[in-house]
């Protein structure tokens, strides 16, 4: 845990999720359903740090 805190806060652009790939239908697909889920957990650690993010109407814009 603190050594992705470190490249986090040293290196960010090192930090790189791990992901699956999943084939169907031989197209290959990114599955991040699990690093999602971990990621929301953390988030729920800390949530009262992280409500001035949801309560914020421009904190949540998801760019694709």
């Amino acid at each position: 845990m603190n050594s992705i805190i470190w490249v986090l806060q040293d290196n960010p652009d090192a930090y790189e999720p791990m992901v699956d790939i999943r084939l169907y239908k031989s197209q290959e697909y990114v599955d991040a359903e699990m690093w999602a889920y971990g990621y929301m957990r953390g988030v729920e650690l800390c949530r009262a740090q992280w409500q001035p993010l949801f309560d914020d109407p421009h904190g949540l814009i998801v760019l694709f």
